[in-house]
């Protein structure tokens, strides 16, 4: 696990660490909704709780990521429309690199976003051939309709396709392509061992069920940039063939990182809960630390917004969580601001605000004002002077993204440089 301590100088001191309660960690991210910008905005602290085992586990990694040594951090992005642009996420690997350029770097989760007709977040471009048709578990339909093997995993999406052939080709992230190797996949789909191959020039060297049955991994002779699989339908298959995404393992150099960004646009806290297989990717992800920021869909929905119907949920997809990974650290963000907000909009994201902070001092989890940093509802004005949001007064412009990444990143280091490390006992 590493450190983010090249950009330490730039920290802003209205970033600086302030312990308090907080829960356990593993290693790796799980960012879910984040804003903030210390240059337009007053205060903002993460708050954690002191000498915390979770976080100080996150501390100790990337420490040894910062100083090049054998060590591997996971981060994991969840939210809504906001992951799933990729803006955020992008900004931030870019931001790793600077600060650790040696790390190497993989992949990992891939999900089939243009399959199934929606945005495919950028910098990771897909190609395909074959007719494809898809779900993400934002959409109403997902419970309803008939799709076979349905949640095979937990990447919250999935696509089907009847073709007699089709295939998918994944290109990887920029900004430094080269960067992104590997040299095993992990498939999910329901496809046969003869109905599914690897499209690619490298030699397959193995190719077995995964332990979970829900899929294949395939073992590759050297090291790629470039993700190629293709599907052949059996002519005596009943039903569709299903492929819900792929995860992507690193080589084996050290120090290692990943960023995981799991976002479906107009996600609520019930959809991550409909999502009934998420553990699995969980499991594969192994993500260090989890920051959620769900919370903006359901503040915004003109269906009407519950408190008591949201905590419980939220509550209990943290409980979920902790149980398929007790070790992780969970950092949950307050909902971005929304300029020409209704005032119920307003009320529901304070109330939002609230209850995540109460929570997280509660369940020993770690809690982000977000609204705050980027200098609150009275401050929408100047992001849209800047050109950082966009006309919808809801999502963010390239400028704007860039913005919100930066002062996360330079919120988790303030925090990782505040921290004082304690050597994990045996």
């Amino acid at each position: 696990m590493g450190a983010l301590a090249s950009l330490a100088g730039r920290s802003n001191d209205r970033y600086r660490m302030m312990l308090i309660p907080t829960g356990k960690i593993r290693i790796g991210f799980l960012l879910l909704l984040g804003v903030a910008t210390g240059r337009l905005s007053g205060q903002s602290e993460i708050n954690l709780q002191k000498n915390d085992a979770a976080f100080n586990r996150l501390w100790l990694s990337m420490d040894s990521i910062e100083h090049n040594q054998n060590a591997e951090l996971s981060i994991l992005y969840l939210g809504g429309s906001h992951v799933q642009a990729g803006w955020i996420g992008h900004y931030m690997r870019g931001a790793l690199m600077k600060w650790s350029p040696a790390t190497e770097w993989t992949k990992g989760l891939m999900l089939p976003y243009r399959l199934a007709q929606t945005n495919t977040p950028t910098h990771f471009r897909t190609e395909m051939e074959g007719h494809w048709d898809g779900l993400t578990c934002a959409q109403s339909r997902w419970l309803i309709e008939a799709f076979n093997d349905m949640d095979i995993v937990g990447s919250g999406i999935q696509v089907q396709t009847t073709s007699a052939e089709a295939s998918i080709q994944h290109v990887s992230y920029l900004p430094d392509s080269t960067k992104f190797h590997s040299t095993a996949f992990d498939v999910w789909t329901n496809a046969d061992r003869d109905e599914v191959y690897w499209n690619g020039h490298e030699e397959v060297l193995q190719m077995r069920e995964l332990e979970t049955g829900n899929g294949w991994r395939i073992q590759l002779a050297e090291p790629t940039d470039t993700f190629r699989l293709a599907f052949r339908t059996a002519p005596d298959r009943i039903g569709s063939i299903t492929y819900a995404g792929a995860y992507a393992h690193g080589l084996k150099t050290m120090p290692k990182l990943v960023f995981n960004e799991w976002g479906h646009n107009g996600l609520h806290i019930e959809d991550l809960e409909r999502c009934t297989a998420f553990e699995h990717c969980l499991l594969r992800m192994q993500p260090d630390l989890i920051i959620m920021g769900i919370g903006l869909n359901d503040a915004i929905d003109q269906q009407g917004f519950n408190l008591r119907e949201f905590s419980t949920t939220y509550t209990q997809s943290i409980k979920e969580i902790k149980a398929t990974l007790p070790d992780a650290a969970i950092l949950f963000l307050s909902n971005t601001n929304v300029h020409f907000a209704r005032q119920s909009t307003i009320q529901n994201s304070e109330e939002i605000s609230a209850f995540l902070s109460t929570f997280a001092r509660k369940s020993g989890n770690g809690f982000f004002d977000l609204g705050v940093a980027t200098g609150g509802n009275e401050n929408t004005e100047t992001w849209m002077a800047n050109g950082w949001t966009k006309t919808d007064g809801i999502h963010f412009s390239q400028s704007g993204y860039h913005q919100i990444a930066q002062i996360i990143f330079d919120a988790v280091l303030s925090s990782y440089h505040g921290a004082s490390l304690k050597p994990i006992s045996d």
